[in-house]
């Protein structure tokens, strides 16, 4: 099995390994946020559910605290549909920093980088209407709970990046701060039962060489390991990419599986990691991939499965220039 990671963020095109590399492409701006209802600077990238596009904002919205959005094909064009606008008084959490995720229940899960009643960012999860709604402004019929919010001492901090669903279906993150004592980021797991959802740090970052500041979310393996990022920390405190093994009796051991060197190296990555898809590959000159017509987030808990493809030489030339 062979991993293959890049770390650069900006996504435009991607095309399957079987077809002309030689057509050109064609770039369409679908959406210009207004900074209403639909939102402002969205830090992320979106995900793909049932044919429509969800994202979220970092900004904007009913009190400028963030929002969640869809937006989805009618004809020949594409129409954006407002689908959360967090409180402007934080209970609800504020300024969502990751893609969203939708579970099998057909509700939407997210974190806020901050709100809650520490002003440290939330676990919530969004409950779909009841019936279709027929009208422009859908926000209001979708209903959220705070399933975590994240504490002072011992606890994460700031939750950036994506959510990833396990098969128990448990879900992880990262915040790249709290944590420890060293307050430099964790990997926290939310675990479901009748009575709600319990959060628990997986691992928490501690002094170097540890990774400090996992920005991205972590994915996984067949066997349950996860592999993620962070933007400082390692050997020459220029990001790592870190892998957490769980083993019984003892939990969660973190490895690091590298550290980057210096300004020609790429350092400080804060994008998510990809299992690299068979039969995926890009058009240079982009310098990311990921499956996109899967119907899961962009950061899906079924990786992709590694090996058996050509795409590597096509992706390395555009990431060194």
């Amino acid at each position: 099995m062979k991993l293959k990671i890049f770390f650069y963020s900006f996504l435009f095109a991607v095309v399957p390994c079987f077809a002309s590399l030689a057509h050109a492409q064609t770039f369409s701006v679908i959406h210009n946020f207004t900074g209403g209802a639909d939102g402002a600077g969205p830090r992320t990238g979106v995900t793909i559910n049932k044919g429509a596009l969800y994202g979220t904002t970092f900004q904007g919205g009913s009190g400028n605290t963030g929002a969640i959005y869809q937006i989805k094909k009618n004809g020949d064009n594409w129409v954006t549909v407002p689908v959360f606008n967090f409180p402007a008084d934080g209970s609800g959490g504020t300024s969502p920093w990751g893609r969203v995720l939708f579970g099998q229940d057909g509700h939407i899960y997210g974190t806020t980088y901050q709100g809650g009643p520490n002003n440290n960012g939330v676990v919530f999860s969004l409950t779909p209407p009841s019936s279709v709604c027929k009208t422009v402004n859908c926000q209001d019929f979708w209903k959220e709970q705070v399933l975590h919010s994240f504490g002072v001492f011992g606890d994460g901090q700031y939750p950036t990046g994506d959510l990833l669903w396990d098969q128990q279906g448990n879900i992880y993150g990262t915040t790249n701060s709290g944590g420890s004592s060293y307050d430099v980021g964790a990997v926290y797991e939310m675990t479901p039962s009748q009575n709600g959802w319990t959060e628990s740090l997986a691992y928490a970052f501690g002094d170097r060489p540890d990774p400090w500041g996992p920005d991205s979310g972590v994915i996984s393996d067949a066997n349950g390991n996860l592999f993620g990022t962070s933007t400082n920390g390692g050997t020459n405190n220029t990001g790592t990419v870190f892998e957490l093994k769980y083993v019984v009796g003892v939990g969660w051991t973190e490895t690091t599986l590298y550290n980057f060197l210096n300004e020609d190296d790429a350092p400080g990555p804060s994008a998510v990691l990809s299992w690299m898809a068979p039969a995926i590959c890009l058009a240079p000159p982009l310098l990311a991939i990921t499956e996109c017509e899967t119907g899961q987030s962009l950061n899906s808990h079924r990786p992709a499965i590694p090996g058996r493809t050509n795409c590597s030489t096509r992706v390395r030339a555009p990431l060194v220039q």
